[in-house]
C-alpha cells in the first residue's frame, strides 16, 4: 500500500507562512500597520478587521472588539465551496491560517490569539446567523457609544 504525499495547500492572505516572521521586513510591516490602524481609528466611524486591531485599539474608548468563531466542519464546507478546494485542501489552508493569525499575535503582541479577554463579543456562528451576529454588534455599539439608546423614558 502506497502512503500519500502530504498535501500542500499555499494560504492565502498576509497571515500566510510564505515571508519568515522574524525578518526586518516583516517587522517594519506590523509597525506600519500598527500606525495606520490606530490612525484610522482616530478619525472614527470605521470597521477595522484583524491586523491585531483588538490589541492595538484595547484602550480607544469607541472600539468594539469582535471574534467571530465557528465549528472547523462548518468553516471548511464554506471554504471549500468558496475557493472551489478539496476538503482536505480547504481544511489545510484553514489550519494554516489560524496558526499563522495566533503566531502573528504571539510573536509581535505577546498575546493568545483565543484569549476571550481581547473581546467585547464572541459570537459562534455555528449557533446564530451572520445576520443575527451584525444585529447584535450594531445593538453592542449603539448602546456603547450612546448608552442612552437602549433605555426608554417611563
Amino acid at each position: 500500500r502506497e502512503s500519500a504525499a502530504p498535501l500542500t495547500v499555499s494560504p492565502r492572505g498576509i497571515f500566510t507562512p510564505a515571508m519568515p516572521l522574524l525578518s526586518a521586513a516583516m517587522e517594519d510591516y506590523v509597525r506600519i500597520v500598527g500606525m495606520v490602524i490606530l490612525n484610522i481609528a482616530k478619525k472614527g466611524n470605521v470597521l477595522i478587521i484583524g491586523r491585531a486591531s483588538q490589541v492595538l485599539l484595547r484602550e480607544h474608548p469607541e472600539a468594539l472588539h469582535i471574534r467571530i468563531i465557528a465549528p472547523l466542519s462548518q468553516r471548511v464546507k464554506k471554504c471549500s465551496a468558496l475557493e472551489k478546494l478539496t476538503q482536505r485542501e480547504a481544511t489545510q489552508c484553514i489550519l494554516a491560517s489560524d496558526r499563522a493569525r495566533a503566531e502573528y499575535l504571539r510573536r509581535y503582541y505577546g498575546v493568545n490569539w483565543s484569549d476571550p479577554q481581547l473581546y467585547d463579543i464572541v459570537f459562534n456562528t455555528g449557533h446564530i446567523s451572520i445576520e443575527t451576529a451584525v444585529q447584535l454588534a450594531v445593538l453592542a455599539q449603539v448602546q456603547r457609544v450612546i448608552p442612552q439608546a437602549g433605555e426608554t423614558n417611563d
